[in-house]
């Protein structure tokens, strides 16, 4: 059995070797989600702890997909965008974080007005319009 750790190390290898940019903090958050916690609040002797078969099968699968060029968001199923948390997968852009230039963007251009109509059309996961709310 490999521990928490180990696994972390050798994802993280597996990504760079596959030509990623961000091995490490992708190994993090695959690692994480698998896990369903944090790596960063777990202690050394939690990150000494086994992972079980079923995670161990579910990360080398996450593992095969991310290195076949799917999309990391996708794989977790949720990204970060303006703070708040949005639903990802195929057939959605994935909130990017230069994209929040746009939203404070309109957010100085609604400055002053008392109600401002803003609307978000045929916008993916929608999260503009959100984070503009």
């Amino acid at each position: 059995m490999v521990s928490r750790r180990e696994a972390r190390l050798a994802l993280r290898q597996q990504l760079r070797e596959g030509g990623l940019e961000s091995p490490d903090f992708e190994a993090a958050c695959l690692l994480e989600h698998v896990l369903g916690a944090s790596c960063r609040l777990m202690t050394r002797q939690q990150l000494e702890e086994p992972l079980t078969g079923e995670q161990t099968a579910a990360l080398h699968a996450l593992t095969r997909r991310r290195l076949a060029g799917e999309p990391l968001q996708y794989l977790l199923g949720e990204w970060e965008f303006y703070g708040l948390p949005f639903r990802v997968g195929p057939g959605v852009l994935i909130p990017r974080q230069d994209t929040e230039t746009l939203v404070e963007c309109a957010l100085r251009a609604a400055e002053g007005i008392s109600a401002p109509k803003i609307l978000d059309l045929c916008a993916g996961s929608g999260c503009i319009g959100i984070a503009l709310a």
